[in-house]
């Protein structure tokens, strides 16, 4: 999956998850074709490819892809077409495995709402809203929430497995929308027992601003800026530079607090570290290049970033909760001389 932590982002990838994951990869096969209006391989054409489905399974998922886009286009437009209103489209094509939870339990995983955090933050869309009481809500777990509530599902016509679900985020006191547009999708049976179905679907989402809104969100986003401390003259020489990544579990007003962090593991050191930019944030993960002194180790950098997030962080409220603390690791360690 790479990137992202629950989708599986392309048609080859989707036709190598279900052919490992189906139970019977004929069932699957004969849904896909039905999406796109053509009948499932008879015994003498699968003879034909040597008894490999996989040629004709790719073929028709790639064309269930378009089917999918098409259906998206039509059915899920904006929400708003005013000229004092800004509206930024983006799609994400590809496979839900098993979306649903479990049969007991069928709530979105939160895995969903971590890639659609992941979306926002790649289309330079703000993944937080506010509401007037003060609370941080996770933008990309209420888009999940919606986008996976099959109740809400509206079916293409009576003969297609195509549905589509809307998602409309509001503006608590105007109702003016925030994001709209939604999802098309259709389920691919996967016929293991306890099983949910995966989902291949494309979403596509209208992000609706204003110029303040796109003010503020800079304003936001420059306020995370970390400025490198003083460098002690111990790392003239040797140094060791260190790449540390924090995974949080939800995005609610996280950023903040993050760079806090970095700057008072900084300030801390008394210039034996020092941040290096950029930064890759991806909406709940952060990763960050430290310069250390060699007497500093790669464990100790880490400590210490745990060590100021619990300095740094707000005791949660039920108006203002917060995520749990982050998994934090060293991903990449390098000395030089």
């Amino acid at each position: 999956m790479g990137f992202w932590s629950s989708l599986v982002n392309s048609a080859s990838q989707a036709v190598h998850w279900v052919s490992n994951n189906a139970g019977n990869i004929g069932d699957a096969a004969k849904v896909v074709a039905g999406v796109i209006g053509a009948v499932a391989m008879s015994e003498d054409e699968l003879a034909a490819e040597g008894n490999n489905i996989l040629p004709t399974f790719y073929s028709h998922i790639l064309k269930a892809e378009v089917k999918l886009s098409e259906v998206a286009k039509e059915k899920l437009g904006s929400p708003v077409t005013a000229n004092d209103e800004n509206v930024k489209t983006v799609d994400l094509p590809g496979l839900w495995p098993s979306p649903g939870g479990t049969v007991e339990n069928p709530t979105v995983v939160p895995g969903i709402s971590v890639d659609i955090n992941k979306l926002l933050v790649l289309k330079n869309i703000p993944n937080n809203i506010k509401s007037s009481n003060g609370q941080v809500q996770d933008l990309g777990e209420l888009i999940a929430n919606q986008l996976f509530d099959f109740q809400q599902a509206v079916p293409l016509d009576k003969d297609s497995a195509i549905f589509t679900i809307p998602v409309n985020i509001l503006h608590e006191k105007t109702k003016k929308p925030i994001i709209g547009g939604g999802m098309a999708a259709y389920k691919i049976p996967l016929g293991n027992a306890g099983s949910f179905d995966a989902w291949h679907s494309h979403i596509r989402l209208h992000y609706i601003y204003n110029d303040a809104d796109e003010r503020k969100f800079r304003e936001e986003k420059l306020a995370l800026a970390i400025k490198p401390g003083p460098t002690n003259t111990e790392t003239a020489g040797a140094y060791n530079i260190t790449t540390i990544s924090a995974q949080w579990n939800g995005s609610r007003a996280i950023a903040p607090q993050m760079t806090e962090a970095v700057k008072k593991v900084v300030k801390d050191s008394k210039g034996k570290v020092t941040v290096l930019g950029p930064a890759v944030i991806d909406g709940t993960r952060f990763k960050y290049q430290f310069q250390t002194a060699v007497s500093v180790g790669p464990a100790q950098v880490a400590a210490q970033l745990s060590t100021a997030l619990s300095f740094v962080l707000p005791d949660p409220t039920p108006e203002n909760p917060l995520p749990r603390m982050p998994t934090i690791k060293v991903s990449n360690v390098q000395t030089y001389v």
